[in-house]
């Protein structure tokens, strides 16, 4: 899923309840982006990897010395441990080791562990692990030639457009293009940025989008006291107040469509539970984003 579709077809559902132009294009894509990390926490996605043996119990997650290439500091968890690792070739069956005999966030001097209890894997081995990572952005096949003298851009790096419409640098956290071409002082090519995240999830990733653009909408809205806002005779509390419920309106729609059960805060679904429940601790349900438990550890 392109960036720029995503905002496109997020402008279509605002047009419905405001002019596009209620948010600059910039502040826009940046909705695009905080709706994609908001539902990335919540519906992580699952990574695969061998890792050799190193003849230990310990094998570390985080900084430079990771085992996991694709390991994401504070989002990242470990779901399961093959061990040893099958061999597709031979038709082997999958051996997976049990909660209990392994831990994925012993930490130690700073850094966080995979602790094996039971095993020690040797050079010659491999186990294979399944972690949760987020959804992220990349450099997708469309590309578009720029021309604006004197960019001073290098391939690689991130770009956006300016509410001017010139393109300036960007970092990996905002840009919405990055840069594959470098042609001349004056020209570049771009790649626009997509999503690895299920194309599945596409409308209901639009109405988490809308529900930003229209939670932005409001904050304007209810800067009575802005300069920028303050001489036209809009009823700004009203106005405020009215995208809110809007906001609400999209999130819930987002909410249902991704079959969450609970209402959303303050909401009627949500007043309508009851007020305790039992749960049983021990079965580690999994917590989006791998919180804790309130007798075990991420396992």
């Amino acid at each position: 899923m392109l960036i720029t579709t995503l905002r496109a077809e997020a402008d279509a559902l605002l047009e419905a309840v405001a002019v596009p132009n209620e948010l600059t294009g910039p502040s826009r894509f940046q909705r695009v982006r905080e709706a994609l990390e908001a539902y990335s926490h919540a519906f992580m996605d699952r990574y695969t990897e061998d890792v050799v043996g190193n003849g230990g119990r310990y094998y570390q997650l985080t900084g430079t010395d990771s085992v996991l290439s694709h390991w994401h500091t504070g989002l990242s968890y470990i779901m399961r441990v093959e061990y040893p690792a099958a061999t597709l070739a031979d038709d082997d069956n999958p051996q997976y080791l049990e909660d209990g005999v392994w831990q994925g966030d012993y930490e130690y001097n700073g850094e966080s562990y995979l602790y094996l209890r039971n095993a020690a894997p040797s050079a010659t081995e491999y186990m294979r692990v399944a972690y949760a990572v987020p959804y992220l952005w990349s450099a997708s096949s469309t590309t578009t030639v720029m021309a604006q003298t004197a960019h001073g851009f290098l391939a690689d790096d991130y770009v956006r457009q300016d509410t001017d419409e010139e393109w300036q640098a960007a970092t990996e956290q905002t840009g919405t293009h990055q840069v594959t071409v470098v042609a001349s002082v004056d020209a570049f090519t771009a790649a626009t940025l997509e999503t690895n995240a299920p194309t599945a999830h596409f409308n209901a990733l639009l109405n988490l989008i809308a529900c930003g653009y229209c939670r932005a909408i409001a904050a304007k809205y209810s800067r009575t006291n802005d300069s920028t806002i303050g001489a036209d005779s809009v009823n700004h509390p009203a106005r405020a107040e009215r995208f809110a419920a809007q906001a609400n309106a999209f999130r819930g729609a987002y909410r249902e469509m991704m079959g969450i059960a609970s209402g959303a805060a303050g909401s009627a679904a949500s007043a309508a539970q009851a007020s305790g429940g039992f749960v049983d601790m021990d079965t580690a349900p999994r917590w989006p984003g791998g919180r804790n438990y309130v007798f075990h550890r991420n396992r």
